[in-house]
C-alpha cells in the first residue's frame, strides 16, 4: 500500500511522543501517527530499536524537528526523516505487526489511513 496522506506531514513539527503501552503516538502539530508495529529510529550513524539504551530518549529528541520527507517504501516501512538527518521508520512487513494494524495516520478529527496486512 502506498498512502500520499503522508506528505501532510512534510514541513510539519514533531510536538510529542507518547509511549502507551505497547505502542507510540507521534504528534506532528495537528497531525497523529500511531506506531503499532514498534519504529526503530536512527540519527547519524546509531540505529536504536525498541528495548536498547537510549531508544526513548532518541526519539523524544525528534520534538521540535521539522519533517523533510514522509513516505511509505512499498509496503517495507513508514518513513519519516526529519531537517536534522534522523529517521523513524515503522516496519510494515507482517511479521512486525501485533495486531490488525501496524500503523494509524490520523489528521485533525479525521483517519486518513490505516496500514494492514495485505
Amino acid at each position: 500500500m502506498h498512502n500520499d496522506s503522508l506528505g501532510f506531514l512534510v514541513g510539519k513539527q514533531m510536538t510529542a511522543v507518547s509511549f502507551v503501552l505497547d505502542y507510540i503516538n507521534f504528534q506532528f502539530e495537528d497531525a497523529f501517527l500511531t506506531a503499532l508495529s514498534l519504529p526503530y529510529v536512527q540519527a547519524g550513524d546509531t540505529k536504536l530499536i525498541n528495548g536498547t539504551a537510549g531508544y526513548r530518549d532518541m526519539l523524544c529528541e525528534r520534538i521540535s524537528h521539522k519533517v523533510s520527507s514522509a513516505s511509505d517504501t512499498k509496503s517495507q516501512e513508514i518513513r519519516v526523516s526529519f531537517d536534522d538527518g534522523s529517521v523513524i521508520a515503522i516496519p510494515l512487513w507482517l511479521e512486525e505487526y501485533r495486531g490488525a494494524e501496524a500503523a494509524i495516520l490520523q489528521i485533525g478529527p479525521e483517519i486518513k489511513c490505516v496500514w494492514r496486512p495485505e
